[in-house]
């Protein structure tokens, strides 16, 4: 499985059009500001857990990086979620733990394909 699925990119972008390409690195950079947000906080509570919390931030990433194809996070926050509703919600550490190293390759693909 690739970082990022660019045919789901392609859906709301046109990557050969030069405005489609500046509105799309705009929106990444939000999203790389908003991501590394999202991973400080996993960190954090990793360190500390807390069910509804992790349930909160698991949530939003799902549906961030569904939106812009970002597949494999996209899969640990699914499988972490699904994890912490059950009663072993502890487990998800271990899906949660990968987060940032997924973030990492994932923000370096788009860097490299935008050009940022």
């Amino acid at each position: 499985m690739e970082n990022i699925n660019w045919e789901r990119v392609k859906t709301f972008a046109d990557l050969n059009d030069p405005s489609d390409i500046e509105w799309l690195k705009g929106t990444v950079k939000e999203l790389q500001e908003n991501m590394e947000i999202k991973i400080n906080i996993i960190e954090a509570l990793i360190l500390e857990p807390n069910r509804e919390s992790l349930l909160s931030i698991c949530h939003q990433i799902k549906g961030v990086t569904s939106n812009f194809g970002l597949d494999k996070i996209n899969d640990l926050s699914v499988k972490a979620e699904y994890i912490l509703k059950t009663d072993n919600w502890m487990d998800s550490i271990t899906q949660l733990k990968l987060f940032k190293n997924h973030w990492i390759d994932a923000n370096l693909e788009l860097k490299n394909k935008l050009n940022l």
